[in-house]
């Protein structure tokens, strides 16, 4: 079975390599979703205070900037049971069948 450090770097090298995103903007997403995991966590738990729901709205912001300094799609995958987002060359489909690619949280 693969450790979480495992999955992180085959995440980030298909990131790199599939997705064509830079080295820095690809571990900075990781970064993000790993923040953004941490709020959907916190969401279901406890529920979330307006400081904390801005800063989820910060994250998302800073995601999609980076996507789209690629040409890629984003879409937050909001059950924290899995990982938060969801990164595309085209538009994400709601059936999950497409290119897309998950961005690893750990």
């Amino acid at each position: 079975m693969a450790t979480n450090t495992q999955i992180k770097q085959e995440n980030l090298s298909m990131l790199v390599n599939t997705l064509g995103i830079d080295l820095m903007p690809a571990m900075q997403l990781q970064k993000l979703a790993k923040s953004l995991h941490r709020s959907h966590e916190n969401e279901c738990n406890y529920g979330l205070t307006p400081r904390q729901e801005t800063r989820e709205r910060n994250i998302m912001v800073q995601i999609e900037s980076i996507a789209g300094h690629f040409d890629l799609y984003v879409a937050e995958q909001g059950d924290p049971r899995g990982w938060p987002i969801i990164i595309s060359p085209e538009p994400v489909r709601e059936d999950g069948r497409g290119p897309e690619q998950r961005v690893c949280p750990f």
